[in-house]
């Protein structure tokens, strides 16, 4: 019984690791590198993953970065409605003035007792 659990963990494992393994295989799609049919003097191996792909220059390659990564790269912050009460900032440390009830902090302690 062992063995036949450890053949099918095996089999399951190789399954799911197998689709990834060829994914990453496969030569990427995309412009912008330069893709001549160079080989290996020694083994004669092509040196590139996506040799013949055409090379990307100038304004057509900088417009293709700034759209291949927007998704997570523009900040995409919720509006706080607090923020609109605001009237001015008054510094660091200090409570900005806005509309409605003027709050004021005061001290913790007023003051101390003195040890001799």
């Amino acid at each position: 019984m062992k063995l036949f659990i450890a053949t099918v963990t095996l089999v399951v494992g190789v399954a799911f690791c197998l689709p990834d393994a060829l994914a990453q295989m496969l030569p990427p799609k995309h412009p912008g590198y330069s893709m001549d049919a160079a080989t290996s003097p020694v083994t004669g191996q092509p040196l590139t993953n996506d040799a013949g792909q055409s090379e990307v220059y100038g304004d057509e390659a900088l417009a293709k970065a700034a759209v291949s990564d927007v998704s997570h790269t523009v900040q995409d912050l919720e509006f706080n409605l607090d923020n609109m009460r605001i009237l001015t900032k008054s510094g660091a440390g200090q409570l900005p003035k806005v509309e409605g009830p003027d709050f004021k902090i005061e001290p913790p302690v007023k003051e101390a007792t003195r040890m001799k």
